[in-house]
């Protein structure tokens, strides 16, 4: 009587990505989307609106009314660099920032940034020269850990970011998100704080979803890229 023998493969607790579907070069853009009545609409939790000067897509200016943050994801070669925009309206500045980063299955790790910052009053002074593709000089931010950016393949030319599965991965639901701090001109108690993360800017961004009172549109809304090059 012959012996056959069947193998079974498990994972049991862990997430399992077998061969997961990553996005194809190109450069992708952020998009606030959520779903109503049927259809998938934009919300202005992002500025939902690549610009461009002199044919070259550029980190843009801040508006009036909030909803000025924006994420390029430039994917070459298989490796994602981001570059982005921080509008903060309550203390008026604007942060700009890129990273280099790697794929990990479906996530993206991101261990630190180069980020250069002002007053939204001054943002003519900078403004021209953030094209995204630059990876202008600033301060380098590193991470205490990293920033894990869990995603979801629409297709080869969108995929998207839930928040709720961020802030969980990162294990920021308890308010413990990373900055990084040092003293100014050597005192001791005089320290300058700088955020590092990408997908949260103060308590915009994936951070609008440690709040439960929040619009249906942020609440049932994701983070789109779509391929614009």
């Amino acid at each position: 009587m012959k012996k056959i023998t069947i193998i079974v493969l498990a994972s049991l607790g862990f997430p399992y990505y077998a061969n997961a579907e990553k996005p194809s070069d190109g450069l992708y853009y952020s998009y606030w989307n959520y779903k109503s009545d049927g259809k998938i609409k934009e919300y202005s939790v992002l500025k939902n609106k690549p610009e461009k000067v002199s044919n070259k897509y550029i980190l843009s200016k801040p508006g009036k009314y909030g909803g000025d943050d924006e994420i390029y994801i430039d994917i070459k070669n298989g490796a994602p660099t981001l570059y982005y925009s921080h509008a903060n309206n309550e203390s008026q500045s604007i942060t700009r920032g890129w990273a280099d980063a790697r794929f990990v299955d479906n996530e993206i790790i991101i261990s630190a940034s180069t980020i250069i910052t002002t007053s939204i009053k001054d943002d003519m002074k900078i403004s021209k020269d953030n094209f995204v593709g630059d990876q202008f000089p600033g301060k380098k931010i590193p991470l205490e850990r990293n920033e894990i950016v869990p995603f979801e393949t629409i297709n080869s030319n969108s995929f998207k970011v839930d928040c709720n599965k961020y802030l969980d991965i990162n294990n920021y639901r308890g308010g413990d998100i990373p900055d990084y701090n040092e003293s100014i001109s050597g005192d001791k108690n005089l320290r300058q704080s700088y955020g590092g993360t990408v997908f949260i800017n103060g308590e915009q961004l994936c951070a609008l979803f440690l709040d439960d009172d929040i619009a249906p549109e942020i609440k049932n809304g994701w983070i789109s890229f779509k391929k614009i090059n």
